[in-house]
């Protein structure tokens, strides 16, 4: 927030939105809930009536979520390719670059990998939503809410799901992590 000649206002009230890269332009993405409270209650003297700052409210938009909100997270495959994804996938073309995708869902975030051991699971728990060590995490979009509790979604990818996705079967093209998203997305009730 900034006043009318550009000053800063309310800075206690703004939010770190995470590192950015080549000049701000590609890099962790943000999505963010804004929310005006309501003007009534304020009690103020002067005609002006209460400040811009005072009504408005920034939070991330994944913490505002309802906990049982399902969230497919998208990231680009390596930090190579933001650029060439961020050129490719614009407002002309916007399903074209290489990705990987994760699915969160009860502040967990599950996806499928290639193993090494060809009988170990292919399917992962993330440690940290949205961060991983060679994926450069892009954005965030919310598909509504799931109808399981956060057990039946645990036993949904441990129990029934984990089996039919070892990581020996990880192929690039036919059965990847956007596979895996497609297939636990439909099983949470919410659609790609």
């Amino acid at each position: 927030l900034h006043s009318h000649n550009w000053e800063e206002v309310a800075k206690e009230k703004w939010l770190a939105l995470g590192r950015r890269h080549l000049l701000g332009a590609l890099g962790n993405s943000v999505d963010l809930q804004l929310t005006f409270r309501d003007a009534g209650g304020h009690q103020h003297t002067d005609l002006q009536g209460p400040k811009l700052e005072e009504l408005v409210h920034f939070d991330h938009a994944v913490r505002c979520a309802a906990p049982n909100a399902v969230f497919l997270n998208v990231f680009d495959l390596a930090s190579a390719l933001s650029i060439p994804n961020a050129v490719l996938c614009n407002t002309v073309i916007s399903t074209v670059g290489a990705f990987h995708a994760a699915v969160e869902v009860y502040r967990e975030e599950w996806s499928f990998y290639r193993t090494p051991n060809p009988d170990s699971c292919g399917v992962c728990k993330s440690m940290r939503p949205r961060h991983h060590p060679v994926h450069v995490y892009r954005q965030s979009i919310n598909l509504g809410q799931t109808t399981l509790r956060d057990w039946e979604v645990r036993y949904l990818i441990r129990g029934v799901l984990a089996s039919k996705w070892p990581g020996s079967r990880y192929d690039l093209l036919h059965q990847n992590c956007i596979h895996f998203c497609d297939e636990l997305l439909l099983s949470l009730g919410v659609k790609p």
